[in-house]
């Protein structure tokens, strides 16, 4: 018997039952379903109301694969302190949990991968670090903003040689039809530096990083902070990694952003 003529043959059987047998035998056919639908309501309900109480951000970062040291409230308290939040109507989000490796696509990395896309694409996230290998990768997928937009030149000399930099000829490449072309059929030209570079990113996770002095047309996307006492004071990126932060290219919140990047590099 199929099942859709079981169903038929229950619904004949209880055509003419009371309503006590009928609740009863709803009850033990469907009470699964039932407890699965109750528990997904009171998540959907729970996550609007969350979302309705909730004040929004006056910050959102995330930083990559900064150690379970971390601290993430005394990064948020130091930043409101910095920059003045006024918390009574803004809360302030930096995220130290998150962990990417991007030459192992585990479950960890893909969910993070996602999530820090869709957060970019929904605008919701403003700037983004993590050791140097981690930024490096997503400099190659052309989420940061062009530093000289944001800061004087004088701010970005008060850096020194805490500057990151990409080529800008490489960003020109991977915006070609050529690039287009190279991700859909892995044909490219090996002469060609910046496909060599394209290729190796996408085949292993790596993205090779240019000295300025070799570069085209160097652009500042990033700012190093190997010396901050923030992030030691935090506990974050203990040991020998060197930790890289860079705006979001589509921010709504850059004067936070740029604070941001200030107060790190302390």
């Amino acid at each position: 018997m199929s099942i859709h003529e079981e169903i038929k043959d229950q619904q004949k059987k209880l055509k003419d039952k009371d309503f006590k047998t009928r609740w009863n035998y709803f009850w033990d056919y469907y009470k699964i379903h039932v407890i699965i639908a109750l528990i997904a309501i009171i998540a959907i309900v729970s996550t609007v109301r969350s979302i309705v109480n909730t004040k929004p951000n006056a910050i959102y970062a995330v930083l990559l694969n900064s150690g379970y040291d971390a601290s993430r409230q005394d990064l948020e308290k130091g930043f409101i302190e910095y920059a003045g939040v006024d918390t009574s109507e803004y809360s302030c989000l930096i995220d130290v949990s998150s962990t990417f490796d991007q030459t192992s696509v585990d479950q960890m990395t893909l969910a993070t991968s996602q999530k820090i896309m869709a957060n970019v694409a929904a605008k919701e996230i403003d700037a983004l670090g993590g050791d140097t290998a981690t930024f490096a990768y997503y400099a190659s997928q052309d989420v940061f903003t062009d530093l000289t937009t944001v800061f004087s030149t004088q701010e970005l000399e008060a850096f020194g040689d805490d500057i990151f930099y990409i080529d800008g000829a490489y960003m020109d490449y991977i915006a070609s039809d050529e690039y287009q072309e190279q991700v859909l059929n892995g044909k490219f030209d090996q002469n060609n530096k910046y496909a060599v570079i394209a290729q190796k990113a996408m085949r292993e996770g790596k993205f090779d990083i240019i000295p300025k002095e070799e570069m085209e047309r160097p652009i500042p996307i990033g700012v190093i902070l190997k010396s901050s006492t923030t992030l030691k004071d935090a506990g974050a990126y203990q040991g020998d990694m060197t930790p890289v932060i860079g705006i979001i290219g589509n921010t709504t919140r850059l004067d936070n952003a740029k604070a941001l990047v200030e107060y790190l590099h302390k």
